[in-house]
């Protein structure tokens, strides 16, 4: 088979045609099917990608065996017609003198079913996008029969005159920068380039430069550019030779160091009228300030921050995973009626089928799951995860059942283990297994019964899922009242709620269940619900757990928050609500309406649009009521913070080792971040932002003068259960750390020059977020 387009090289934006032709040996046409894929060779390179063969995969050796699959859900889910299009900003139509190249793509081009004409030809035709680079065009076929082939073919997208830019991936608010271009000089004749820059977001020293630039030659044009406070920059840079001329345009984040506060003006049941004062100062920044309010009849309302929480929380383990998408299968009116425009209709869907597909990543070939794909598999997790997936099933969620079934069967073989009751921790999760046994409609009757007998010996919580476990598993009914009135029995007197305390001597060991006082409140609340709806105690376990939130009105941890949140939402439902009406002013400004409480009215309001004054508040009868202040303001980075443990971040020479505070372009940097304690730790997460004159090396990519040795590529697979890079930070994880000292360790460029700004490393416990740290901010040079 062969691939020819209509010419080998283009420019930016226009369009190409082309046909793939399959022949046979002797060279007869064939009817085929066709797979045409466009990408940039530099990326391909990069990654050391090469064109598919076939032939090796359909003529490897394979085992006997039969399995069935189906795409049909993936091609019925429709796309959202509010989503937009991801390739949306560039124009496709042939280049001209006062184009703008804006639109640049890796993959140009994909064409996954063409199918061949009587002569064996599939055409094709589609618009370049603007990157000035080679695409490698790769086309893979195959006939009714047995046979397949592959082919590929290169062409250039150039100018006589084009633009390179100099820029990093972001900006942090405050850089120094050397922003610009290289301007390469295809035409016949040398000449004097003025190059011209525009910029929004940041501020420029000059606007125009002019340099001289050799006939097949290339020469940097540089302006000093210093990043605002803004959510975005935008550049556009411009020149001019000879009748020739090239523009780009780019978009760069920045990130402007922000603290955000909030301050609960008002938070519950009321009637009447109420006044409150609002205000804010000089230093808050007003356009990241908002004042967030929420009415609603049920009380379903003061759960929004804590499901915004875990919406937002910025990490993605098993359990966090599980932690954001089983709330919404329990509150989905909750999350529609909030100021969550990402979770709405489909998205709703899309969100928790991802989230669905996520988990199933995380179980290992015995069947249980763990915290991160490469740490290792924990009895608890594939409980917990199995819940998540049965709770995304009932949400109507295609979920993996092989994994399920794969799943159930690694928890009844544990069971039965020597080892499923030999600590406090592990008789929970036969209670939590029990539960999830009952809930998949596979209740154990004989492990029921066991664990009702060794009672005494389970942690509180393990008592709550138990108690869960006989109600569905139709135990005898006096069990069920005996082991209600234990648990009932246990509660601890909070203000005006209650709570369910884990005795002091288990917090220890527990604390690698992720267990919490919070958590075990909640457990019992939601099993309490199900077995007796109408107990006074229901109301005052939410009253204890509503009573046990931070400041902003969420809970410590991803596991707080969801049990919580799956409890709470459980009891508002079945509150009656009578329909009333609500007005919320600031001033005399109008800010929230809401005729009828059935649903849930919300809005976020920024300062920027607001007044300092007095918030009146009038309900024609009883509805809870939630006003908060976030003020934002910029972060004191230059403040190291110890508090269990203690955190420093040095750069250094990547070959010498020496310490640096700048570098030259293209040297290469060794990052060190050291963090220390005196105890051990479970679950810790580790963050470092870049500053912006850096660029990431990724030892994954097939780049042998920049990739770590091989001393380097094991000790980060080995210290750390999760690395991710990205374009402005690093993140690892440990599921756990030992007393002393623990160190991450990566390789960064030095790329763009300028004066950059590093903000603070932090350190923390996942699940016992006051346990941190902090270094102070830095300021990094890179020296042309």
């Amino acid at each position: 088979m062969v691939v020819t387009t209509d010419r080998s090289e283009y420019r930016p934006g226009m369009p190409l045609s082309g046909t793939v032709k399959v022949v046979d040996s002797a060279g007869h046409p064939v009817a085929a099917e066709v797979a045409l894929s466009v990408a940039d060779e530099g990326v391909l390179q990069v990654i050391g990608y090469q064109t598919p063969d076939p032939m090796k995969t359909f003529y490897a050796p394979w085992g006997l065996g039969v399995d069935t699959a189906t795409t049909l859900n993936r091609i019925s889910r429709l796309a959202d017609p509010e989503a937009g299009d991801p390739d949306e900003g560039g124009d496709a139509a042939p280049a001209s003198s006062g184009r703008i190249r804006s639109k640049f793509l890796s993959s140009a081009f994909w064409a996954p079913a063409l199918l061949t004409d009587t002569n064996g030809e599939a055409k094709f035709d589609f618009s370049l996008p603007d990157n000035l680079t080679a695409f490698r065009l790769m086309a893979v076929a195959a006939d009714r029969s047995t046979r397949f082939g592959s082919s590929d073919l290169r062409i250039t997208v150039k100018k006589p005159l084009l633009l390179q830019p100099i820029v990093p991936r972001f900006l942090t608010a405050g850089d120094e920068a050397q922003l610009g271009v290289v301007v390469h000089n295809y035409t016949s004749a040398a000449g004097a380039v003025t190059g011209e820059a525009h910029a929004e977001g940041v501020k420029l020293a000059t606007t125009s430069a002019t340099v001289q630039v050799p006939s097949q030659g290339s020469a940097p044009v540089r302006f000093s550019a210093t990043a605002g406070f803004v959510a975005d920059a935008k550049l556009t840079f411009s020149a001019k030779l000879a009748g020739e001329q090239d523009a780009v345009e780019l978009t760069l984040p920045v990130t402007r160091g922000l603290v955000y506060e909030k301050t609960s003006l008002r938070d519950g049941e009321m009637s009447g009228h109420l006044e409150l004062p609002v205000g804010w100062g000089k230093d808050d920044v007003a356009s990241a300030s908002t004042l967030q309010l929420t009415i609603d009849g049920s009380g379903m309302s003061e759960l929004g921050p804590s499901l915004r929480s875990l919406i937002e929380y910025p990490y993605g383990c098993l359990e966090q995973t599980l932690s954001r998408f089983i709330p919404l299968t329990k509150v989905k009116e909750l999350s529609e009626s909030l100021d969550l425009p990402e979770l709405r209709g489909e998205r709703l869907k899309a969100f928790v089928t991802a989230g669905a597909a996520k988990v199933v990543r995380h179980q290992h070939d015995n069947g249980h799951f763990s915290l991160w794909p490469d740490s290792e598999p924990q009895p608890h997790l594939t409980a917990y995860a199995l819940w998540g997936l049965s709770e995304a099933k009932r949400a109507g969620v295609a979920v993996d059942d092989k994994a399920i079934k794969r799943g159930l069967a690694a928890l009844h073989t544990w069971v039965e283990s020597k080892d499923a009751a030999s600590t406090s921790g592990h008789r929970a999760t036969l209670a939590m297994s029990a539960y999830v046994f009952a809930e998949l409609g596979k209740a154990d009757a004989a492990l029921d019964a066991r664990l009702y007998a060794e009672r005494a010996q389970l942690p509180r919580y393990g008592a709550a899922f138990l108690l869960s476990a006989l109600r569905l598993g139709h135990a005898p009914p006096e069990q069920v009242a005996t082991l209600e009135k234990e648990l009932l029995g246990a509660l601890a007197i909070d203000g005006d709620g209650l709570v369910l305390r884990e005795p002091a001597a288990l917090r220890e060991e527990l604390s690698e269940y992720m267990s919490s006082d919070v958590r075990s409140t909640a457990i019992f609340l939601r099993a309490l619900l199900l077995v007796d709806p109408k107990n006074a105690a229901n109301g005052k376990l939410a009253a204890g757990l509503l009573r046990s939130r931070l400041p902003g009105h969420s809970w410590e941890s991803t596991q707080d928050n969801l049990y919580a949140l799956v409890a709470l939402s459980a009891y508002a439902k079945q509150r009656a609500t009578t329909p009333v009406e609500v007005t919320v002013k600031l001033g005399d400004k109008t800010l929230l309406a809401k005729r009828r409480t059935s649903g849930i009215a919300s809005a976020s309001i920024p300062l920027s649009q607001l007044q300092p004054g007095t918030l009146k508040v009038d309900s024609s009868g009883s509805a809870f009521v939630s006003a908060t202040l976030v003020r934002a303001h910029l972060s004191d980075g230059n403040k190291a913070v110890e508090q269990g443990f203690s955190l420093t971040r040095v750069y250094l020479d990547a070959k010498t080792a020496v310490p640096l505070v700048s570098a030259r372009q293209g040297q290469l940097v060794r990052v060190r971040v050291t963090v220390t304690s005196a105890a051990d730790h479970r679950y810790v997460a580790v963050v470092d932002p870049l500053p912006a004159g850096l660029e990431l090396v990724n030892p994954a990519l097939a780049d042998e003068e920049s990739a770590p040795s091989e001393r380097d590529r094991t000790w980060w697979r080995n210290r750390w259960v999760q690395t991710e890079l990205r374009d402005d930070r690093v993140q690892a994880f440990a599921d756990e750390t030992s007393a002393g000292q623990t160190t991450l360790e990566y390789l960064a460029r030095a790329a763009v020059s300028g004066t950059f700004i590093a903000p603070p490393a932090t350190v923390e416990e996942m699940y016992h977020p006051a346990v941190r740290a902090r270094t102070p901010s830095a300021r990094f040079e890179v020296a042309k």
